[in-house]
């Protein structure tokens, strides 16, 4: 059995990846939106982007890309913000009452955003423009 100290239990590991979804059903392809997040930028999409599956009425990128196709940059998304769009927007039932679920994503949404604020897109630093 391994024992954790409080200094373990104290360490911010910062995430490499995340990814929030929210789907009308439990099929791979019902997708309404998705929030991702990449510590690393890997290509040219923003660290931080949120994706509408979706179509619109007014096709306003003229038929070269499918709308669930475009990276909207965002800042970095905690799954608090998310619970609390899918609560409040999408009226999906909290499983408990207002004055318990509201303060205890506040309190965990307040710490997340103290530890986690980076760059949405390109460099990290001047740092890393100059060594470019």
């Amino acid at each position: 059995m391994h024992n954790v100290d409080d200094r373990e239990l104290n360490t911010i590991r910062p995430v490499p990846r995340s990814s929030f979804q929210y789907q009308e059903t439990e099929e791979d392809h019902s997708a309404i939106f998705r929030y991702d997040y990449l510590r690393a930028q890997k290509d040219e999409h923003p660290r931080s982007h949120l994706n509408i599956h979706g179509h619109l009425d007014y096709d306003f990128l003229g038929g070269r890309r499918p709308l669930e196709e475009v990276h909207f940059p965002t800042g970095r998304i905690p799954i608090e913000a998310v619970i609390r769009l899918l609560i409040v927007q999408f009226e999906v039932p909290a499983a408990t009452l207002d004055d318990v679920w509201m303060p205890v994503l506040t309190t965990s949404e307040a710490a997340f955003r103290e530890i986690c604020e980076k760059p949405l897109s390109g460099p990290e630093s001047l740092e890393d423009v100059a060594a470019g």
